[in-house]
Parts: structure tokens; sequence; C-alpha cells
């Protein structure tokens, strides 16, 4: 997998708080696509850090 795209804010959130990634090799992703609302500073930290190798955009 190289990309992850319209993960929705609700979602990200989810996995912010259960920080469930980690439990996963993410460093192939290139492209992780976010929308659907604002995001919560803390939230977007967690998604750029936890997909170190990814272009993490934003769209709603």
């Amino acid at each position: 997998i190289t990309g992850v795209l319209f993960v929705n804010t609700g979602y990200a959130l989810r996995m912010y708080t259960s920080n469930l990634v980690r439990n996963y090799n993410v460093s192939s992703v290139k492209l992780v696509g976010l929308g659907g609302s604002t995001l919560d500073p803390k939230v977007d930290e967690y998604m750029t850090n936890s997909f170190p190798n990814a272009n993490v955009s934003h769209g709603y």
C-alpha cells in the first residue's frame, strides 16, 4: 500500500486516541489524504508523525 486516501477526520481522531498505527509497518505509505471537517492540531501532528514517509494532506 502506497497511499491512504479519504480518511475522514473522525477516523483520524480514532486512530489518534487508540494509537493504532504503531502496530503496523507503514513505511511504504507515500500519501495520506484527510478530509471531512477541521482537524485538531494534535491529531494532525500524530498523523504526520505516524506516516513519516508520507505527504499528509487535508481537504474538505
